[in-house]
């Protein structure tokens, strides 16, 4: 009797581990997916939200100042909308930078979870068979 419950004790103990490693490498599949939808998703956001747009307003800068007489280019109120163009252009870039830094960031993630040892590690937990026999 009393062995028998050793070996039931054993067996749940088993079974919780199974369980466990189950949930974590789901857990570890699960982080993966959402990472690289993530950079994809950002990639898009970034696009559509920030590059876009911007692309048209400097567009739009670079149209109007061509237009300008050669009478009104010493103007203040040229120079300051020139100067507003400039921000823009400085914040296209420094956006660009940012998309640049992020992606880079996310890549260093990603590499950092598809190590050798790590692929090594998932093809050896695919391969375990945890199931108990009762």
């Amino acid at each position: 009797m009393n062995e028998e419950n050793n070996i039931e004790n054993w067996r749940q103990k088993a079974q919780e581990y199974l369980d466990g490693w189950k949930r974590a490498k789901a857990d570890y599949l699960n982080l993966k997916k959402e990472m690289t939808a993530q950079n994809q998703e950002i990639k898009e956001w970034l696009s559509k939200i920030i590059f876009l747009p911007l692309l048209g307003i400097t567009d739009s800068f670079e149209k109007a100042f061509s237009e300008v007489p050669e009478n009104l280019k010493n103007e203040s109120w040229v120079k300051g909308i020139e100067g507003i163009k400039k921000q823009f252009e400085e914040f296209k870039r420094s956006a660009k930078k940012a998309e640049e830094m992020i992606m880079e960031f996310n890549k260093n993630i990603t590499d950092k979870l598809n190590t050798p040892e790590l692929e090594k590690m998932r093809e050896e937990l695919a391969n375990l068979n945890f199931e108990v026999e009762k």
